[in-house]
């Protein structure tokens, strides 16, 4: 959702509970933001930005490591590293974080159900 303009900016507050800025907007308030998976990062720390996901698998494909995870409000996300900036799986209590890397790699669209 939409929760303030600037300019060309916006802030977008996540159903996965956090709140990004990106570049542009669309009519409305309801979005759907949209990153490429390699424009996704894991952290085992959280941080503005970033929200808590659980890691469903992980798999090494050549120089990269693909992941699957989930929001806490059940979307599911590919992730594309390079295996040199891997984030841990977590602590103990599997905490994982995904936050995007560029907002201005990210692309918005009209949430057709407001």
């Amino acid at each position: 959702m939409i929760t303030a303009r600037d300019g060309g900016t916006v802030t977008i507050t996540l159903d996965a509970g956090a709140t990004i800025t990106a570049p542009g907007g669309t009519d409305g308030k309801r979005v759907i933001v949209s990153a490429r998976p390699e424009n996704l990062r894991l952290y085992t720390e959280p941080a503005a930005g970033r929200w808590a996901v659980e890691l469903r698998i992980r798999m090494p494909v050549g120089a990269q490591m693909v992941s699957e995870v989930v929001t806490r409000a059940g979307q599911s996300l590919k992730v594309i590293e390079p295996r040199a900036t891997l984030a841990a799986t977590g602590d103990a209590s599997g905490a994982l974080y995904c936050g995007i890397v560029s907002a201005t790699d990210v692309s918005l669209f009209a949430n057709p159900n407001p």
